[in-house]
């Protein structure tokens, strides 16, 4: 706990500061789902539906207007 607290999440400092940062991209975000081996085709389609979501969200399409 004391790590998380003090390092935040190594893996996305990774991809936020090290892979997206050096290349320009400032908006960033990561989901993470458990572990998928595991998982139902149920629970799988739930996380092909949030995914779906977070993608309207972060890339909307831009009406010519927003040009």
């Amino acid at each position: 706990v004391r790590e998380k607290t003090v390092f935040g999440d190594p893996l996305e400092a990774i991809w936020k500061h090290c892979i997206f940062g050096l290349c320009g991209v400032a908006t960033f975000y990561r989901r993470m789902f458990s572990v998928v081996v595991t998982s139902s085709e149920r629970q799988r389609n739930q996380w092909v539906d949030e995914t779906r979501k977070d993608i309207d969200v972060y890339f909307a399409k831009k009406s010519a207007s927003d040009s």
